[in-house]
């Protein structure tokens, strides 16, 4: 008769609490990688919008100069009601609801040109897409001089 130890076929009691603590490191380590990709996620959002927003200024701006670009040339501030309302068609199609205005503050020699729009994600907290009231425009205001 062979003698066997008795504790030979048993697991050892060392084993049994560490069974499972691989699959938990991988979960924690899942959960931390997860949350640094929702935080890139966000930066890249937040980056979009703002570059988005910086667009939208710079074609107001260059609106601004078309038309100050036309005053300069004729000299005067008094431009036709075809020019401002062409101009006017411009703004509306170039940025999000888009709206210019052009104010004589001095006859023929001062002016005030104004574009104003509303980017989509500029919406009052609270507000659904079809309100219109109570929305915060970004503003483009430059004052043209012409000397005499």
């Amino acid at each position: 008769m062979f003698l066997t130890a008795p504790d030979m076929n048993l697991p050892s009691k060392r084993t049994r609490p560490s069974q499972g603590f691989a699959l938990i490191e991988v979960l924690v380590s899942l959960l931390i990688f997860s949350l640094g990709v929702v935080g890139l996620m966000g930066v890249q959002a937040h980056a979009l919008q703002t570059s988005n927003d910086a667009q939208d200024r710079s074609r107001a701006a260059l609106l601004a100069q078309s038309l100050s670009s036309e005053m300069w040339v004729i000299k005067s501030t008094s431009l036709g009601d075809s020019v401002v309302s062409a101009w006017k068609e411009q703004v509306k199609d170039a940025l999000p609801n888009g709206e210019g205005d052009v104010t004589q503050t001095t006859a023929g020699q001062d002016a005030t040109i104004s574009i104003k729009w509303l980017a989509p994600s500029r919406k009052l907290a609270g507000q659904t897409s079809g309100q219109s009231g109570g929305e915060a425009k970004s503003q483009f205001i430059t004052q043209v001089l012409i000397p005499q």
